[in-house]
């Protein structure tokens, strides 16, 4: 496994680097809870509340880097942050790709 610096992160990624502070995400507690009860399908606010608790602003690179993690914390609804998250990240590389052959 990989471990890159990025962001001011360390990322451990096996196959791509992420940077996950250039992805444009919610970097406040507050902001997390309300992106991932918007655009996260199946995920409460209670539920966000529990991440964002846990992994403070770091959830997101928690997402990429420690996925079991996050099912210790709500194993109930993990695997649909995990999917949101999955989706999420592919479709902001893919922008950012797009973006970046302009």
């Amino acid at each position: 496994m990989e471990v890159a610096k990025t962001g001011g992160y360390k990322v451990f990624t096996g196959h791509q680097l992420s940077d996950i502070g250039s992805m444009g995400l919610p970097t406040e507690k507050g902001a997390i809870v309300k992106y991932l009860t918007n655009s996260y399908q199946g995920i409460g606010k209670k539920t966000a509340e529990e991440v964002v608790g846990a992994f403070g602003e770091r959830v997101f690179e928690t997402f990429e880097s420690s996925p079991d993690l996050v099912a210790e914390v709500c194993p109930r609804r993990s695997q649909k942050l995990l999917e949101g998250w999955k989706v999420d990240v592919a479709r902001r590389r893919m922008v950012g790709d797009g973006e970046a052959t302009k």
